[in-house]
């Protein structure tokens, strides 16, 4: 019998070169290095100095103030206005106002003598184009309307207010535009050709006025041939919202031609020098002057008739 053979070395070697390590939860955890501490772990030093506290935070700023109350309900899109018509209307209260103080001269310390103010009513007809511009006017005289625009305006308003209201009561509509004379009784004493389709669009008043004086300071040392060296003023509120002042210069002399409007909304085809200011029509409180308050409030009044 022969003894058996051993397996060559080499075999050997190469089956303990196959045994595989054993799985990762069979083996010895393996010991690292412990992690040092960071600053922040490191026990404090018995003579450390701990550091003076933050100072405080500084108070909060102050709450915005709470935006100015608009003068006016914001327009809506289908009240809006060409930017020509805008210009067209401010024309036309210049011409107006240039109409009112030369009668207001010819009829000056007369028993028609005019008051200082008139009011002007605007409507067009959009349906055609060019559009057409129509204007009606109160112009009262000295006695019947006094001497304050303001009471001109709440009187009208008053006046207003009662037509609406017997309207109403009749089932009947009232319109402003139709002069108070032959039996109309609308807030206008002159007017120009209405027809069904001319619209209400806005007011203006007509003022002689001025910034420096007050007509009735000016009346008395004036006359008949001042006509052409009177200027004037004007206020203008249409129903999209466009406001406007006009300051109107004499028609001759050194600021002939060089009159101005001051507006809130962008103008075009206007003859006058036009700038813009969104604050025209607020105090320095911001909120709006009495002028324009009783100014839109007759507006509104109006556009309900």
């Amino acid at each position: 019998m022969s003894p058996p053979q051993s397996q060559p070395a080499h075999a050997a070697d190469r089956q303990d070169a196959t045994i595989e390590a054993p799985p990762p939860w069979q083996q010895q955890p393996q010991h690292w290095p412990p992690v040092p501490r960071s600053p922040l772990q490191r026990p404090i030093p018995a003579d450390h100095t701990p550091l003076p506290p933050p100072p405080p935070l500084p108070p909060a700023p102050p709450a915005p103030p709470a935006p100015a109350r608009p003068a006016v309900a914001p327009a809506r899109p289908e009240d809006s206005l060409a930017l020509a018509l805008r210009g067209s209307v401010i024309n036309r209260i210049v011409r107006t106002n240039t109409e009112h103080a030369r009668l207001a001269i010819e009829n000056l310390r007369t028993a028609d003598a005019l008051s200082a103010h008139a009011l002007v009513l605007f409507s067009t007809d959009r349906l055609t184009y060019p559009f057409r511009l129509s204007t009606a006017t109160r112009l009262d005289t000295q006695e019947e309307n006094g001497e304050d625009l303001i009471e001109m305006l709440i009187g009208v308003g008053s006046y207003a207010m009662a037509r609406i209201a017997a309207a109403a009561a009749a089932g009947t509509r009232w319109d402003p535009r139709i002069p108070n004379l032959d039996g109309g009784d609308g807030v206008v004493t002159t007017g120009e050709t209405l027809t069904p389709v001319h619209t209400y669009i806005g007011l203006g008043v007509s003022t002689l006025d001025r910034p420096e004086a007050s007509w009735r300071q000016i009346r008395d040392s004036v006359n008949r041939s001042d006509a052409l060296h009177l200027p004037g003023q004007a206020y203008l509120y249409l129903r999209d919202g466009t406001a406007a002042h006009i300051n109107r210069t004499a028609m001759v002399g050194r600021y002939a031609g060089l009159s101005t409007a001051l507006t809130n909304y962008d103008i075009a085809h206007c003859d006058h020098h036009v700038a813009r200011s969104g604050k025209l029509m607020l105090d320095p409180d911001g909120e709006p002057t009495r002028l324009w308050r009783h100014l839109t409030d007759l507006h509104n009044m109006l556009a309900t008739a």
